[in-house]
């Protein structure tokens, strides 16, 4: 775009020059990339090209937040790339070479804008804190598997693991009432549920006395720590 934009400027002010030899330059594969590049720009140009949206934006500052607020040698550019990221969030049109796919038009008149450093660190963090509870609640909806196309998977797999275990009962008093167990599954990392009509199939293949309360359903977002169900049962049953 720089090319397109300034060939006119760079022709003008090489005109008339005399023509002398051309020396030898090192090419770009002898260049070396730097690491810094290597962390910030792959970020920067998925999200800060000419045809963006909101949502590639929003990505680009999440990413790059807590780089240009840590306190290594990326912080620098990542703070840089983080102002342009915000500004262009801001943005609701398209003007110029670059296109907000999701605002095509222009606005009749060009309005100024300026952003500071601590205007865009706050305003950062709160695209931050916005786009990571729109993750949350987006729920993509997917079809049910049958359940003739994992249960004899799972029975499958549960028995090659199973081994058969030695009861002894040693004069237990059944007529005494029994407690119940439960558990939580919980996300390690941020992500998408899945399976869970498999893991209902699992747990209930183990006992049909065990019951699975689903937190988020399948295609759910979720962050680390967060439910994903909860399988509970009488006590006999979980041993």
């Amino acid at each position: 775009m720089e090319a397109i934009v300034c060939a006119r400027w760079v022709a003008e002010s090489i005109e008339g020059t005399n023509a002398g030899p051309l020396s030898a330059s090192p090419t770009a594969d002898a260049l070396p990339v730097h690491p810094i590049r290597r962390s910030c720009g792959p970020i920067v140009s998925q999200g800060l090209g000419v045809l963006r949206d909101r949502d590639a934006i929003g990505r680009v500052v999440q990413s790059l937040y807590p780089i240009a607020t840590g306190q290594s040698a990326a912080s620098d550019p990542a703070l840089v790339g983080l102002m342009i990221a915000v500004a262009a969030y801001r943005r609701e049109e398209s003007r110029g070479g670059h296109c907000r796919t999701d605002f095509p038009d222009t606005l009749p008149a060009a309005v100024p804008s300026s952003i500071s450093l601590v205007d865009a660190l706050s305003a950062a963090r709160e695209i931050v804190e916005t786009e990571t509870c729109s993750q949350e609640r987006a729920v993509v909806t997917l079809n049910p598997l049958l359940p003739l196309m994992y249960e004899p998977l799972v029975k499958t797999a549960l028995a090659r693991r199973s081994r058969p275990r030695r009861r002894h009962h040693r004069g237990r008093d059944r007529s005494r009432p029994t407690s119940g167990a439960s558990l939580v599954l919980r996300a390690r990392q941020p992500g998408v549920v899945a399976g869970l009509d498999v893991a209902r199939c699992a747990f209930q293949t183990i006992s049909p006395a065990i019951t699975v309360e689903v937190e988020r359903p399948d295609g759910s977002t979720v962050a680390p720590g967060r439910d994903r169900s909860r399988p509970s049962t009488g006590r006999r049953a979980a041993c």
